[in-house]
């Protein structure tokens, strides 16, 4: 049976240092590993580097993969379409934009109007 202050000493040294990455990769994973190229996904799954092929005017390039937006992100997990307006269901905008000849906001779809 291990001494209070022996258990709390030994358990101390599990605890790593603050802002210590906690994940460390050796061998070919190692950062500075001349393999580490070949067996590592590089940009997003595209793997190592291959030799570019000669151009060929008859084929279009391949498309490339475009991130998607937060809107998009937010209506596919959550449901919520930021890009429609909740009151007539047209397209959403900046009403920091509609302003009258007074100055005072003047918005496409206010209560009242017709699309409403």
């Amino acid at each position: 049976m291990l001494e209070p202050l022996d258990f709390m000493a030994r358990l101390a040294a599990l605890v790593p240092p603050p802002k210590m990455h906690l994940t460390r990769y050796h061998g070919v994973f190692a950062p500075h590993s001349k393999l580490r190229a070949a067996v590592t996904a590089a940009h997003r799954g595209i793997g190592a580097p291959q030799p570019l092929p000669a151009a060929d005017p008859a084929k279009p390039p391949t498309p490339r993969h475009v991130a998607m937006t937060w809107a998009r992100r937010l209506k596919r997990v959550f449901g919520i379409e930021i890009e429609a307006c909740v009151r007539c269901g047209g397209e959403a905008c900046d009403h920091r934009q509609h302003r009258g000849a007074g100055g005072d906001r003047q918005y496409p779809c206010a209560p009242g109007d017709s699309r409403s």
